[in-house]
């Protein structure tokens, strides 16, 4: 993983997130979060925003990345889908 590109990406998409949601989209109303089902834990100074959004911020992003490197190897590594996730059954075909 190329952990500078993953810092900087993860950077920006927190940005991001944090002045669309903390800035424009909780405190007009664009979308509520029902309060009974969070964790509890909020970030007052942006409009009570739950801190579960900040973890899928983060999560998104980390996924993201882990899915471009799984696909960039199964790219490289020239085999079929099937193979590549799944195995092959015979040996040979791996040489």
């Amino acid at each position: 993983i190329n952990w500078r590109a993953l810092s900087l990406t993860l950077f920006f998409m927190l940005l991001v997130s944090m002045l669309w949601e903390a800035t424009l989209a909780v405190p007009y109303n664009w979308w509520n979060f029902q309060h009974g089902q969070m964790m509890g834990l909020f970030i007052s100074a942006w409009s009570c925003l739950p801190i579960e959004e900040v973890f899928v911020w983060i999560a998104v992003t980390y996924a993201t990345v882990i899915v471009f490197e799984v696909v960039k190897v199964w790219l490289a590594s020239e085999r079929s889908v099937h193979d590549a996730l799944l195995g092959t059954a015979d040996p040979q075909k791996l040489r």
